[in-house]
């Protein structure tokens, strides 16, 4: 919203905000000041306008969010992928990957000599594991969909807020435990989520795209059993819908 102030009142805006332009050097660097601030100001003829941005408007950040991040067609995705664990080792192959609306996906991880590595199974936010297949190979949930393109913070998670950051939107969610999620969205996609426990980060992904904004890598780090997964799309194609026995092989 734009108002126009006087130019007096511009400047105790000016000095209310900053305390003394004295310390500054000049008015040009109390303007400075002032844009640093998250003002912008014009300087014309008598007057000087002050824009404020509008306040964040935190469901319609997070309805576009969702809009944007939907599987809205069965697809199948293949990709490559590698996994480093504490100590060097290391570990990689192809996987596939098949999702359909509105929350299901299977994916299976082969080494390079076509080996079968893992599977999983994911329905909203029920992962599905194999008994022999540790938790702690794929991120929870909440990521495992980020990483997939899908924006699902996950039942049982409460909304706290969103603000900006620069043309990046941060979204906060309260998690069980006393934890938090913050998605930081570009152009309503996730970039990066990080997971805070005690205020430090404990789990990040991170996701890049293509011009159409789809997924072509994501990765993911455990920063506290110090691992690391990272998955880079080779081929992505629209399927027809897919059995329903395989959202549930492993019981």
């Amino acid at each position: 919203m734009n108002r126009h102030v006087p130019r007096d009142s511009a400047r105790s805006i000016a000095q209310s905000d900053l305390g003394s332009t004295s310390g500054l050097g000049s008015p040009l660097r109390a303007l400075c000041a002032l844009a640093g601030a998250g003002l912008l100001l014009g300087c014309g003829g008598g007057n000087r306008v002050v824009v404020i941005e509008p306040p964040v408007n935190v469901q319609e950040v997070v309805l576009r969010a969702e809009s944007n991040e939907r599987l809205q067609v069965p697809q199948q995705v293949v990709f490559d992928w590698a996994m480093n664990e504490r100590g060097g080792a290391r570990v990689d192959g192809q996987g596939v990957a098949r999702m359909e609306p509105p929350f299901r996906a299977r994916l299976d991880l082969f080494l390079g000599n076509g080996e079968p590595a893992g599977a999983a199974a994911m329905v909203d936010d029920d992962l599905r594991l194999p008994t022999n297949m540790p938790p702690s190979v794929l991120p929870p949930p909440n990521l495992l969909w980020g990483a997939l393109g899908v924006f699902r913070p996950g039942l049982g998670t409460a909304l706290l807020g969103a603000e900006r950051d620069g043309d990046r939107m941060l979204v906060r969610y309260g998690l069980p435990g006393d934890a938090q999620a913050v998605y930081r969205l570009f152009q309503g996609r996730i970039e990066q989520v990080e997971v805070l426990r005690g205020g430090s980060v404990v789990q990040r992904l991170t996701v890049e795209r293509d011009e159409l904004g789809v997924p072509t890598e994501a990765l993911y780090r455990d920063l506290v059993e110090v691992t690391e997964l990272k998955m880079t799309r080779t081929s992505v194609a629209q399927t027809e819908p897919f059995p329903a026995d395989i959202w549930m092989p492993f019981f």
